[in-house]
């Protein structure tokens, strides 16, 4: 090939290369950007009326019912137990859930009614949750016999303070073989006496003392019955614990075993060290 035919071999290829022969550059329109989304703006007015979940609401009308609920308790009754020196007091520490609690407790089972609280250091109360549950509506006999089979070391400390609650049951006139356990409940936070808090409770930090202690309370309420809760009588499968805990008759005290040997112990002050 000479160079002739180079040249216009050359030429051929770009003139066929052009994408469009025949348009002309000046009918291209001019490239706009396109414009960013507008934002939708409601109006307040129309903003105002959305449905939105009103929970304050909601807790301020389920406290107005809280403070009303005596299902089951006629009227007139209401107002005598309103007057009872031991709704008062629970009122007044553990606000008006408890005290309807004990309303309808007193109206089903009487008023033969013990409350009992024990205050622990240096344990989380999250771990007698697992036990409240468990022995709540039991007799003594009964929660006796869950705690030993349960068989972890928190019980320990938990069948102490339920043998505290037994000897004051037993000094205010209940009758240990007809008393249940209505109601257990713990909370963090004991009651530690200022003096307590400033000798013994002492962190290894750079600031002393540690506010932040860790404690648990467990408040027991206790109450002399003529029949069992419906709770446990109601429960399919209260047959079952019936049987596993009777496994544990043998090497459990009795209730008045209990009362026998709290009483014959004398009572020591305890040394924090």
């Amino acid at each position: 090939m000479t160079l002739q035919q180079r040249a216009l071999t050359t030429s051929r290829l770009a003139a066929s290369s052009v994408p469009f022969p025949d348009l002309d550059p000046s009918s291209v329109p001019e490239f706009v950007p396109p414009s960013p989304p507008k934002r939708l703006q409601t109006p307040k007015a129309e903003s105002a009326k959305i449905s939105r979940p009103r929970v304050y609401e909601k807790i301020r009308q389920a406290q107005k019912d809280l403070k009303t609920s005596n299902e089951g308790i006629p009227a007139d009754v209401v107002e005598n137990l309103r007057a009872h020196p031991l709704v008062k007091t629970a009122k007044k520490s553990r606000g008006y859930r408890f005290a309807n609690f004990l309303k309808r407790l007193i109206h089903e089972g009487g008023d033969k009614i013990v409350l009992f609280s024990s205050h622990f250091l240096h344990v989380e109360y999250t771990r007698f949750i697992t036990l409240c549950d468990q022995v709540k509506g039991l007799s003594l006999e009964k929660a006796l016999l869950q705690l030993r089979w349960h068989q972890k070391p928190i019980t320990k400390k938990f069948e102490s303070a339920l043998r505290k609650a037994i000897v004051k049951a037993k000094e205010d006139g209940l009758v240990l073989s007809k008393t249940y356990i209505a109601d257990v409940y713990t909370e963090s936070g004991a009651v530690i006496s200022r003096y307590f808090q400033r000798r013994f409770i002492r962190g290894r930090g750079r600031y002393g003392a540690t506010p932040q202690y860790v404690s648990a309370t467990l408040a027991f309420t206790l109450q002399e019955r003529d029949r069992p809760f419906r709770v446990r009588t109601s429960d399919p499968l209260e047959w079952i614990r019936e049987k596993l805990r009777e496994r544990q008759r043998e090497w459990t005290p009795t209730v008045d075993e209990i009362y026998a040997e709290e009483r014959s112990v004398k009572k020591i002050k305890p040394i924090y060290c």
